[in-house]
């Protein structure tokens, strides 16, 4: 499990900058980028709960692989970046899926 986080990690730092809001940008495209690829793949499309679900499993291992680094002492910072990091990806996923399944039952 450590090599496998390790790699993950270390493709991370290729492919994402060390700045705070270029960080946020990728968790934000990032989430809408599997909200997308979910949504194409799964029965029921757009009004399935499993594309938005998916993206959030997602995100949770990814901050769960970046906490595990520093456990058990994980600083005060890194959950507060850890949780920002959920909620920058999982906002649009959720908002979208909503709005979908909310407008289907108004016209219905």
């Amino acid at each position: 499990m450590t090599n496998m986080i390790n790699i993950w990690e270390a493709i991370k730092a290729v492919i994402v900058p060390s700045g705070a809001a270029e960080r946020s940008l990728i968790h934000v495209h990032g989430g809408m980028m599997v909200f997308v690829f979910a949504v194409l793949c799964v029965p029921g499309r757009l009004r399935s709960v499993w594309p938005p679900v998916i993206v959030t499993l997602l995100v949770l291992v990814n901050e769960l692989f970046d906490l595990s680094h520093h456990w058990p002492m994980v600083p005060a910072w890194l959950w507060r970046d850890s949780g920002k990091d959920v909620l920058h990806t999982i906002v649009w996923p959720w908002v979208i899926w909503i709005v979908a399944t909310q407008s289907g039952r108004r016209a219905a």
